[in-house]
């Protein structure tokens, strides 16, 4: 069964002077100095992970949307997952 991801909660995504921010809220404030930046993909992935999804759910609904047959996604998102669960953004479910 593949693995599926969740973000966690403290966290919003807020546009501020035209850029599209991840800011932490409440007690994560504390746990994350600072905003993340979240591109146009980005911001799809994070959107995504509202809810629990695998990388494959989240590579085709980036290549639907984005209208992509590119190869490069699932390595693109596999990296935002990293990250993410690196920094402590996501869950593992």
């Amino acid at each position: 069964m593949a693995k599926k991801y969740q973000a966690k909660d403290g966290f919003v995504a807020r546009k501020i002077a035209g850029e599209l921010l991840l800011v932490p809220v409440g007690e994560r404030v504390q746990d994350l100095n600072g905003m993340i930046y979240l591109n146009e993909t980005s911001q799809f992935i994070w959107d995504a992970l509202a809810n629990p999804v695998t990388i494959d759910e989240i590579v085709a609904k980036i290549k639907s949307e984005f209208n992509v047959k590119d190869n490069d996604v699932e390595q693109d998102v596999q990296q935002f997952i990293d990250d993410a669960l690196t920094n402590e953004l996501i869950i593992e479910i």
